[in-house]
């Protein structure tokens, strides 16, 4: 697990355009989504999970595969990933 608490970090930066913009997600031939259901259902159906992003003090599902990046982040840090400046 890493922690991350920059906005200005490459991974955060990456986030928050692909939350933003539609065209960086079909050019990059990936998804982003939000929530512990729909995170669960990736998992659950083995859609490729590259990294799982946390707000610190929460707790990240059990049992990920090796393969996916674990992250946490501050709390206002993780809630703006959608906000582009």
């Amino acid at each position: 697990m890493e922690r991350i608490t920059s906005r200005q970090n490459p991974l955060i930066t990456r986030l928050r355009r692909l939350g933003a913009e539609k065209k960086a997600r079909r050019a990059q031939g990936v998804f982003l989504c939000e929530g512990v259901k729909l995170v669960g259902e990736a998992l659950r159906w083995s859609a490729g999970v590259e990294t799982l992003v946390y707000a610190r003090g929460k707790t990240p599902p059990e049992d990920l595969p090796q393969e996916i990046r674990l992250v946490e982040v501050p709390e206002g840090l993780f809630e703006s990933l959608s906000t582009v400046e």
